[in-house]
């Protein structure tokens, strides 16, 4: 444990020094700091359409959550201005888990669901990526609507499948239990053929199934159906699903439609259209981000504080 968060220490000292080395009060540069290493691919874009086309936009991963509070408590700002230092965090279960408290700042956006990725897992990214990359160009838009129903229907579907999943993380950060998140595999519970999804395990199969693939042998079934009885009440499952899980369905659901468009009543093209890139989970947040709409809240905080500091200068 000593040895985790001295690299954390490590790994934050090191982007904060390069930061500092290369800031500029004065410049025409939006500094940023994100906690994961895909995270620029989204928050880079968002920032650099609401600055004048000469700007920069330069943001650093710091590896976690803390980190990024780290470096922001690391800052003096009687030298720094908050309106040009933005720090982007994810709110993750954080309302049903007694986390540290964190920092409030006006300088800092925490997302409105339980990551960045949760607002852009939407209807209109999925049909921008089976048109621009998955070649659907032709596709008349009464067939795209039903294809998109299909889509929200099936995400549906998913999202309560992992009410148990996510029950059981919940519990998990409760009790100050450990695990990997990522050893929990979308494609050891689901399939998906012609955009319809099918569950392969039944609900204590998954909870089961993520213990197991996170070497966490206790099971406290009770207090986790305790969590999924919270965790369903008032949607929250459609909010705080874990992003990277909702990711993984984006993409599979695309790959689907594209694989399986000759036995989908709703398409009535005839000729295979073909992949503009290759569209896979390796690569698929590089392709995403991208065709995202921008989080109504994000758009907010970034108008905000960047129009602050252009104003300024």
């Amino acid at each position: 444990m000593i040895d985790i968060h001295k690299q954390a220490l490590d790994s934050s000292q090191i982007v904060l020094h390069e930061f500092k080395s290369r800031y500029n009060r004065n410049s025409n540069i939006i500094y940023g700091f994100v906690e994961g290493k895909e995270d620029p691919c989204f928050y880079r874009g968002f920032i650099e359409n609401n600055i004048p086309s000469s700007w920069k936009v330069e943001i650093w991963p710091s590896g976690s959550k803390s980190n990024v509070y780290l470096i922001y408590s690391k800052l003096d700002w009687k030298y720094f201005n908050r309106n040009q230092v933005l720090f982007f965090v994810d709110r993750d279960l954080s309302d049903f888990v007694n986390e540290e408290k964190y920092i409030k700042a006006k300088n800092i956006y925490i997302t409105d669901n339980y990551s960045i990725e949760n607002d852009i897992v939407t209807k209109n990214t999925c049909d921008r990526i089976l048109r621009e990359i998955c070649g659907f160009h032709e596709l008349k838009y009464d067939e795209s609507d039903a294809i998109l129903n299909l889509f929200e229907s099936q995400l549906d579907i998913f999202q309560t499948t992992l009410i148990p999943i996510m029950s059981s993380i919940i519990h998990w950060r409760k009790n100050n239990i450990k695990a990997s998140l990522n050893n929990i595999q979308m494609k050891h519970i689901f399939t998906i053929k012609e955009g319809v999804i099918s569950v392969e395990n039944h609900h204590k199969d998954n909870i089961i199934y993520a213990h197991e693939r996170c070497n966490i042998t206790s099971i406290n079934e009770s207090a986790i159906n305790i969590i999924s009885d919270a965790f369903n009440r008032n949607n929250n499952h459609k909010k705080f699903t874990r992003g990277k899980y909702l990711l993984w369905f984006l993409i599979e659901f695309c790959i689907s439609i594209h694989r399986d468009y000759t036995s989908i009543k709703a398409i009535s093209i005839t000729t295979q259209p073909k992949m503009t890139v290759n569209l896979s989970q390796s690569n698929g947040i590089v392709q995403i981000a991208p065709r995202c709409k921008i989080p109504s809240s994000l758009k907010q905080f970034l108008e905000h504080k960047i129009s602050k500091y252009i104003k300024s200068e």
